[in-house]
């Protein structure tokens, strides 16, 4: 018996067994794109050094994690009914809810690809520190600016990724899913909000997400593009 997409994708809490995955994916994912290109140019030659790094750095974040802050996975299909193989990780879904607060926003951000820049890893050889320092200072300001100053509760879209072997088969859609049905459990009208690479653009379109700001963070290369984000909500605010 085969079975559909519907009933492959199971979507769950991450734990901390999934956390070699959760680097394989962080790292497969975000490679291939602009960004990541420009702030670790030696990744190719340091792959396993930059792993290892990462995976130490976030399994400390792990252990710390807000009830704020919701890490959602998802595992590799089951093909019939019959596969009883490893269930390994494939999709990654980072949310957080974010308050007014200053305090609990200082809390909120987990692995977003600027900060995973600056996870104890930044004097790793496959890493440019000089770009690294440039592109985060930016970056910062553009949180601050698009996210962390709203004056209203928000359920913000940290991280939404797929292990590239496993590309279209609807796992952001899966994840996209769950957090609109969790923004609805918290209560009132909630605004979704998340800051999209051109990569990511398309799905959070198709999904319903509207274009508010475009923004850019500049290259410190003359021969290098800039980068280009999107500030996406689903949802009002009551006050800007």
């Amino acid at each position: 018996m085969n079975l559909g997409p519907a009933d492959y994708i199971h979507l769950r809490p991450a734990v901390e067994a999934d956390l070699d995955d959760l680097v394989t994916i962080l790292i497969d994912a975000f490679a291939p794109g602009p960004v990541w290109r420009y702030i670790f140019p030696h990744l190719d030659k340091y792959y396993d050094s930059l792993w290892h790094c990462f995976r130490t750095e976030i399994a400390q974040e792990f252990d710390h994690v807000p009830n704020t802050t919701f890490i959602n996975v998802i595992e590799k299909p089951k093909h019939t009914i019959h596969d009883f193989g490893p269930r390994r990780v494939v999709g990654i879904g980072i949310w957080n809810l974010l308050s007014p607060n200053p305090q609990v926003q200082l809390q909120s951000t987990f692995l977003s690809e600027a900060h995973a820049a600056f996870l104890g890893c930044n004097d790793n050889p496959a890493v440019n520190q000089t770009r690294v320092l440039h592109y985060a200072a930016q970056a910062d300001r553009a949180d601050r600016y698009y996210i962390r100053n709203r004056r209203q509760d928000q359920f913000y879209l940290n991280m939404l990724a797929t292990h590239p072997d496993w590309d279209g088969h609807g796992f952001g859609a899966a994840n996209l899913d769950w957090g609109f049905k969790k923004a609805k459990s918290l209560g009132g009208n909630i605004p979704i909000t998340l800051l999209a690479t051109p990569a990511g653009w398309p799905l959070y379109d198709k999904s319903g997400f509207e274009s508010v700001a475009n923004f850019t963070i500049t290259s410190m290369d003359d021969d290098m593009d800039d980068f280009w984000f999107e500030y996406m909500r689903v949802g009002n605010f009551t006050n800007e």
